[in-house]
């Protein structure tokens, strides 16, 4: 019997012809004629997919790769088993058994019309794997778009955090400046202020050597060690309030807050002999509780 791809042409039930006008070329139409599926639609279709982009892992080799499970590319079309005959490359393999009569092709129309229709809504899934790989390419575009854009703005964020910390470097450097400046006037005070210390004990010594002490006295006075400013009173004796070493020089003074008062003399008349108080006495008892005495001791030198 003659290998079925040669020049023959078949009439499969007056539905399917499968023609073959070369070597390794064949043709499978309807019965108006029109393709259904041809050796140069599955080369143009492997072409297809060889340009698909391999970023996006859909061209011919990923396709080949493909699980047998999902039967998605060409090369798991030719590697079809001889019990499901769902692609052409299977159809050029056929065994003897398929090129032993016409009659044999007769009885496997159903299945391979049932292998046209697998291929056919293969081809279906494989345009939409396309469609979909294209529409998934689509969107990596916008998210690098996006991803470019957000790295311009970190970009500015950066350029701008760089301006700042110059800015703040320089606020540091002045920053640093003024406090050495402080530094040095907080020495300067710390040196003056020694200086001020020493004179401080200076003034100290100096209080201690002149041993002055001046009081006001009036009624009510705690400086008043015995008598009275009271009016009528006649002598009061006051406390210095210190000892001195020797005995000291002191001076009175009476004046009056009431203008009406008369004036009167006031005399120290006695210096204790502990050299820390004296007695002063009045010219005259004092005509009201308003006189106000001042007295002022020191020693002699």
């Amino acid at each position: 019997m003659a290998k079925l791809f040669r020049t023959e042409k078949i009439d499969i039930a007056g539905n399917i012809r499968i023609a073959s006008s070369e070597s390794g070329a064949f043709e499978i139409t309807d019965s108006s004629n029109q393709p259904l599926i041809s050796r140069a639609t599955i080369d143009s279709d492997v072409s297809s997919l060889k340009a698909q982009d391999t970023i996006h892992d859909s061209d011919v080799s990923s396709l080949t790769a493909q699980d047998v499970v999902q039967d998605s590319d060409i090369s798991s079309l030719t590697a079809k088993d001889v019990v499901q005959d769902s692609d052409i490359s299977s159809l050029t393999a056929k065994d003897v058994e398929l090129d032993s009569d016409v009659s044999s092709l007769t009885a496997q129309d159903v299945v391979q019309d049932s292998d046209i229709s697998s291929l056919t809504a293969k081809d279906v899934e494989q345009d939409s794997d396309i469609s979909s790989l294209t529409a998934k390419d689509v969107e990596l575009d916008s998210d690098v778009s996006s991803l470019t854009a957000q790295d311009v703005v970190q970009d500015s964020d950066i350029s701008s955090l760089t301006a700042k910390d110059v800015e703040q470097d320089s606020d540091i450097s002045s920053l640093t400046a003024k406090d050495v400046e402080l530094d040095s006037d907080v020495s300067s005070l710390t040196a003056v202020d020694v200086e001020h210390d020493s004179d401080v004990s200076s003034l100290a010594a100096d209080i201690s050597s002149n041993d002055v002490v001046a009081l006001k006295v009036e009624a009510g006075s705690a400086s008043i060690d015995s008598g009275t400013m009271a009016a009528n009173s006649e002598s009061v004796t006051v406390a210095f309030g210190r000892t001195f070493t020797s005995t000291p020089v002191v001076i009175a003074m009476l004046n009056s807050s009431t203008a009406s008062d008369p004036i009167i003399p006031a005399m120290v008349t006695e210096i204790a002999a502990g050299n820390d108080k004296c007695t002063v006495s009045f010219g005259d008892g004092l005509a009201s509780g308003d006189y106000k005495l001042e007295i002022f001791a020191s020693v002699s030198g």
